[in-house]
């Protein structure tokens, strides 16, 4: 999907790449190494173990994790975030205290709405700059 969407000049550099869960696995795992992915947002979880070693380049990353999440726990996204400033990317991690692992898709959830602002806002400060 991203190089069909990149195929197309005006989405050159304005792909973002949004993963949840087990979802975010995926979205990482296709996210190493990719230039034209122009942001990638991680919730509650993260790398599949095996693909740690080989990452030499992130694209901008943003996470968001429930505190209370024992499925990935915050270390998990801790962990995340220091690999991607290691590699000289930015990457911001917000921690949702008391939050559970599917908090973000719970619209009861307290901080939900809070979670999908800063993920809108994040994907917007990304992909609105010019390539």
């Amino acid at each position: 999907m991203v190089s069909y969407l990149n195929a197309h000049p005006r989405h050159v550099g304005r792909v973002g790449v949004l993963g949840i869960s087990l979802g975010a696995q995926i979205a990482a795992a296709a996210s190493i190494d990719r230039a034209d992915i122009g942001a990638l947002l991680l919730v509650d979880g993260g790398f599949p173990n095996d693909n740690l070693q080989r990452v030499r380049f992130l694209p901008p990353l943003h996470l968001i994790w429930g505190g209370a999440d024992t499925i990935f726990p915050p270390s998990i996204g801790r962990k995340l975030q220091q690999l991607a400033l290691g590699l000289g990317g930015p990457a911001s991690l917000d921690i949702y205290e008391g939050e559970a692992h599917d908090f973000f898709l719970n619209l009861a959830a307290r901080q939900a709405r809070v979670a999908h602002t800063r993920a809108a806002d994040f994907f917007v400060s990304q992909l609105s700059r010019k390539p």
